[in-house]
C-alpha cells in the first residue's frame, strides 16, 4: 500500500503565525476507506508515525454530502470516535475506532472522518505545515442498496458538466474529459472523484469554452467503478 499521505487522501496545509520553518508530520493510515452496514456500524484503522518527532492528531466524524455540487462536511453527533485525541511517537502506531450510532439507512450514507495534526508545545510562533487526513466512511444499508445511476448534463454557460446519481450508492468518476466532433479534448477538473448516493457533483472545464456552438454534439469519456463510459452531450441553445 503506498502512503495514505502522498495519493489515498486529501491532504491540507495550514500555516501558522511567522518563525522558523518545522516539518509537517509523515503519517500512514490503512484501511484508507471503509464500508459500515447497521449490522456491522464499527470501524478500526491504524494510524502509523513515519516521521522523526512525536506528532499529536484530533479526530473528528463529519456527514459527508454534496450541495450545488460540491462537497459539503457537517459534524455528525452519531460519529463516536476513541480516541479523539492522541499522540503517536516516532515509527509507533495507534489503532483509531469510531462507531457510527442509528438506525440503518434507507439508502448508503456518507461520511469522512478528519484526521488533523496539532501543534506541539510552542509551535505557534513557527511557519509549519499542518496535515490533514480524510478518510471517506460508507454505510449500507440493510438491504442491497440500488447500484449507481448517473445523469449528464453540461451546464447552460458550458463550462462545467454535472454528474447526478439517483442510485442508492456511490460512484466514483476517473478521468473525466469532454471530447469535440473533431477530437479535441477539453479537460475536466473536480474536487473528488465521488458522486454520492442521490447526488450530484461538478467537474469544471479547464479549457475556454466560448467556441462551443448551441445544437453542438459532445461526448463525455470517463472511468468509473463499472468501467469506461462514453455520454453524448448536446450544447444547450
Amino acid at each position: 500500500m503506498k502512503p495514505l499521505h502522498a495519493i489515498a487522501v486529501s491532504l491540507s496545509f495550514a500555516a501558522w503565525l511567522a518563525g522558523p520553518p518545522a516539518a509537517a508530520a509523515t503519517l500512514d493510515v490503512a484501511p484508507v476507506s471503509h464500508e459500515l452496514t447497521a449490522a456491522r456500524p464499527a470501524l478500526g484503522m491504524t494510524v502509523t508515525n513515519r516521521g522523526d518527532a512525536p506528532v499529536t492528531l484530533q479526530v473528528r466524524g463529519f456527514a459527508w454530502d454534496q450541495d450545488s455540487g460540491e462537497d459539503r462536511l457537517t459534524p455528525a453527533a452519531e460519529v463516536i470516535v476513541s480516541p479523539p485525541i492522541f499522540s503517536i511517537a516516532p515509527g509507533q502506531s495507534q489503532v483509531l475506532r469510531a462507531l457510527v450510532q442509528g438506525p440503518g439507512p434507507e439508502r448508503e450514507r456518507s461520511y469522512r472522518l478528519l484526521i488533523d495534526e496539532l501543534p506541539a508545545e510552542g509551535e505557534r510562533s513557527a511557519v509549519r505545515m499542518a496535515l490533514r487526513l480524510s478518510v471517506p466512511v460508507f454505510v449500507k444499508p440493510a438491504a442491497e442498496p440500488q447500484p449507481a445511476r448517473l445523469d449528464w448534463a453540461l451546464a447552460a454557460d458550458g463550462r462545467s458538466i454535472r454528474v447526478a446519481n439517483a442510485g442508492g450508492s456511490r460512484q466514483r468518476v476517473h478521468r473525466l474529459e469532454l471530447l469535440r466532433a473533431d477530437g479535441q479534448r477539453l479537460a475536466a477538473s473536480s474536487s473528488g472523484p465521488y458522486v454520492l448516493a442521490g447526488a450530484q457533483r461538478r467537474w469544471t472545464l479547464d479549457e475556454d469554452v466560448r467556441s462551443l456552438k448551441p445544437g453542438e454534439t459532445l461526448r463525455v469519456s470517463a472511468l468509473t467503478d463499472a468501467g469506461r463510459i462514453e455520454v453524448p452531450l448536446v450544447v444547450a441553445p
